[in-house]
């Protein structure tokens, strides 16, 4: 049996965590660009980010990079050729349902895509588009300072073009709590 000391150690709430987080997500993309041509179809990618824990009730701010890569249905138009590769930067905020070892969060970020583009005709170098991405999930913190989790989401951008996601993302939150 555990002392009422090592009982009181373990905590899974996140307040005054640091945290990092690794992903892996499979999307569907679909994006158009205003000078003509785009692309569509599952690809996948890597996720890698971090958080800060804010407030008494363990939410966090969080900022990650995605890296999608290939796709078998990406299509581009055939004067301007779009690489096989899909940079997005995410800034938001989580938010959790409860404070046990599983937990259900929403995520409200602010979602910017790069694409590099290739080719002669290629007026700029990448197609970018900014907008918000939604997502809800689950998450099983199996020990104080890591867990496991799933989300599904959601993000449309607009600018250069206008691109539409959705995507399943399995991933790990590791933390640290220094800042307490």
């Amino acid at each position: 049996m555990l002392s009422s000391t090592a009982q009181a150690e373990e905590r899974y709430d996140h307040r005054g965590s640091v945290g990092l987080l690794l992903g892996a997500t499979g999307e569907y993309k679909a994006a158009t660009s205003l000078g003509g041509g785009g692309d569509k179809g599952f690809r996948l990618g890597t996720e890698l980010g971090a958080t800060y824990s804010i407030g008494s009730d363990g939410n966090e701010l969080k900022a990650s990079v995605r890296t999608l890569f290939g796709g078998i249905e990406a299509r581009c138009s055939e004067l301007q050729l779009c690489a096989p590769i899909d940079i997005g930067i995410y800034f938001g905020y989580r938010g959790y349902f409860d404070l046990g070892h599983w937990k259900t969060f929403f995520d409200i970020d602010a979602a910017q895509h790069f694409v590099p583009r290739l080719g002669p005709s290629s007026a700029n170098s990448q197609l970018y588009t900014i907008g918000p991405r939604i997502g809800v999930g689950v998450q099983l913190d199996f020990l104080p300072v890591a867990g496991a989790f799933a989300i599904l989401e959601a993000q449309i951008g607009f600018g250069d073009g206008l691109r539409y996601g959705a995507a399943l993302m399995l991933g790990v939150q590791l933390r640290s709590y220094l800042l307490e």
